[in-house]
């Protein structure tokens, strides 16, 4: 991907934010000063990011995200699914799962195979 090309993208990501929030916070009745106070941001913030005039650093972009219980890829339009496939508790095992030994992961399949139908 050139500059270009990834210039056009990220004004697409950042218009997507833009509207994704703003119907975030209309479907809760919030103003921005209320989002702001319960993320930690200045409300004048909030109102740059809804106007374009800012962009969130992933650290508030991320606590946008965990407020409204919706992914960041959701925020920024790159995957429709408002919350994460797996739950948390669900992606730590199968991280570990990735982590563990031939053998282990033989014990594990036998195990889950009494789970199966």
């Amino acid at each position: 991907m050139d500059n270009q090309d990834f210039s056009k993208e990220w004004e697409q990501r950042s218009e997507t934010f833009r509207r994704t929030l703003r119907t975030l916070m209309e479907s809760r009745g919030l103003l921005a000063k209320d989002l702001a106070y319960d993320v930690g941001i200045t409300a004048a913030s909030i109102s740059r990011y809804l106007s374009n005039e800012r962009e969130p650093t992933l650290e508030y972009t991320c606590r946008i995200a965990k407020y409204f219980g919706v992914t960041v890829d959701y925020l920024l339009g790159i995957k429709p699914e408002k919350q994460a496939v797996l739950s948390e508790e669900s992606e730590q095992v199968a991280w570990l799962y990735d982590k563990a030994s031939d053998d282990d992961k033989a014990v594990i399949e036998a195990v889950l195979k009494k789970y199966r139908t």
